[in-house]
């Protein structure tokens, strides 16, 4: 467990929690315990351990899944699971064994449970593991899972009573609902996975057409209830670790051996689902996170917005690309060259002997227009002499006014005109649009008059339990001491050995 040392920059947070934007060091070790069933499993929680070597620190995973049960059950059965245990072993041994910064636990509605018994079975899980004094400042979460493959955006937001004897279900409501208790019950800190929530944020996301290559969030399943290995599950184990871990989710990758797809997203999807977690973990009511947007005016890439990213829109601002002769997103005194060096005030005599089908001097719609005319019906424009007018005559006269970009009025000259048009827009550079709209304008002004003076962090920019506070030095690895505490821990008719820890 990060140990909590050295000053922090303290925040209240929803009067439940303080607490602080913090850097989490690189080589720290961080700990947290799974408990669930197949849903969570989904979440792959092994591969947060790969999250944060990303990161450049240690984070130690336990699980103990047992498919297709309540938390209720699994706390009944605490010797019978589904998946691997980790060294750490079994829910019964590891949380009143070790240290954990973390606990996760997953409600569920099987086995009769109710929204009553899974709060009970929650709220043992917590007393178990601060039956060890090293994890008083644990912070558990609860791990909110999704619908059934369907209507999720309905299913989602069905209103659901804030009854104890209510079968429990996976809805907004009910996962609200079900903290709230939690918290009323204990001093403990409790917070949230919203994997619902990120889920139905992609919902209305693709209802709304903002990801073309899917029509609907069950594209994200595998069946009616499990996610996909490479979209669906790669989601929930970022949603996992950038809320447990306090990491922004934006540049994750997947790590080796995890979240195998059967489908997968594009660099481009992929950047636009970590935002969206982003979004969601820093507006969510329980997550205890605020993740605030990276700096959209931070235009000269040097984490901070000031003065040199205004002079940077000014130069800008109100131009366009349409001199970008390069195209290299601005336009600059390389394309200048460039336009110099293609100087052709004149059209050569040889273009216009083919293509200046109306004998005007110029190469323009009219010349189209005479081919046009005389298409199917006589010579008029028979470019390759085979005595008719037709689409190959056209391609010959495409071939012979093959355009220059540096022509940049489309008169097939390269003149005045067109260094007018460049140096109109000298100063343009795509990176000052701020808002992505395609427009230099008063709305990229505005961001940076809201962000002027901002600092960027990446990837510490954060607000979370974990963050809160932390030890420069080296952390100790969560492994038992010799010297074993004596004394016994009742716990499901068995008695089990406590362990101390550095």
């Amino acid at each position: 467990m990060i140990r909590h040392l050295g000053h922090t920059l303290v925040l209240a947070v929803a009067g439940f929690v303080s607490l602080a934007l913090q850097v989490l060091p690189a080589g720290a070790i961080t700990t947290s315990f799974h408990i669930g069933n197949s849903l969570t499993y989904d979440s792959k929680p092994l591969a947060l351990e790969g999250f944060g070597s990303q990161r450049g620190f240690t984070h130690q995973v336990g699980q103990h899944i047992k498919g297709s049960s309540s938390l209720e059950t699994i706390w009944e059965l605490p010797n019978t699971y589904s998946e691997d245990l980790t060294s750490f072993g079994s829910f019964a041994t590891a949380l009143p064994g070790y240290d954990w910064d973390a606990v996760v636990l997953q409600p569920y509605g099987a086995q009769d449970a109710t929204l009553g018994t899974e709060v009970d079975a929650f709220l043992n899980f917590i007393n178990l593991t601060r039956s060890n004094p090293a994890n008083q400042d644990t912070v558990f979460y609860v791990y909110e899972a999704w619908p059934q493959y369907g209507n999720y955006l309905s299913t989602w937001t069905a209103p659901t009573p804030d009854d104890p004897n209510h079968f429990f279900v996976r809805t907004r409501d009910n996962y609200h609902h079900f903290i709230e208790r939690v918290r009323a019950e204990t001093d403990a800190q409790v917070f949230m996975v919203p994997v619902g929530e990120v889920l139905y944020e992609l919902a209305v996301r693709i209802a709304n057409g903002e990801m073309p290559n899917y029509f609907t969030v069950n594209s994200f399943y595998r069946d009616g209830l499990h996610l996909d290995g490479g979209t669906g599950q790669f989601i929930a184990g970022v949603t996992t670790f950038a809320t447990v871990l306090g990491q922004y989710p934006l540049e994750l990758a997947k790590p080796a051996g995890f979240y195998l797809p059967t489908t997968d997203f594009t660099p481009v999807e992929t950047e636009f689902v970590l935002e969206v977690i982003r979004g969601v973990l820093d507006q969510h009511p329980y997550t205890g996170v605020s993740m605030p947007a990276p700096l959209r005016a931070d235009f000269d890439a040097n984490d901070t917005v000031d003065n040199l990213d205004l002079n940077m829109l000014t130069a800008s601002l109100y131009k366009n690309n349409v001199a970008d002769i390069d195209h290299d997103g601005d336009v600059d005194p390389i394309d200048l060259q460039l336009l110099l060096q293609n100087w052709q005030p004149v059209i050569p005599p040889q273009v216009l002997a083919i293509a200046d089908l109306n004998n005007d001097g110029n190469l323009n719609q009219l010349d189209i227009d005479v081919w046009a005319t005389a298409y199917g019906t006589d010579d008029g424009a028979d470019l390759d002499n085979d005595g008719d007018t037709d689409g190959r005559d056209f391609l010959q006269w495409q071939r012979a006014v093959t355009g220059n970009d540096a022509d940049l009025n489309g008169d097939f000259r390269v003149d005045g005109l067109d260094e007018q048009i460049l140096l109109a827009n000298l100063g343009y550079d795509i990176d000052t649009d701020a808002n992505s709209d395609g427009q230099i304008d008063n709305s990229d002004l505005t961001i940076w008059e809201l962000e002027n003076g901002r600092i960027w962090t990446f990837p510490y920019a954060v607000t979370s339990p974990l963050t809160a506070s932390y030890s420069s030095a080296q952390l100790a690895v969560p492994e038992p001491q010799l010297a074993i505490l004596f004394g016994f821990v009742a716990f499901g008719g068995h008695l089990l050995v406590r362990q101390r820890f550095p």
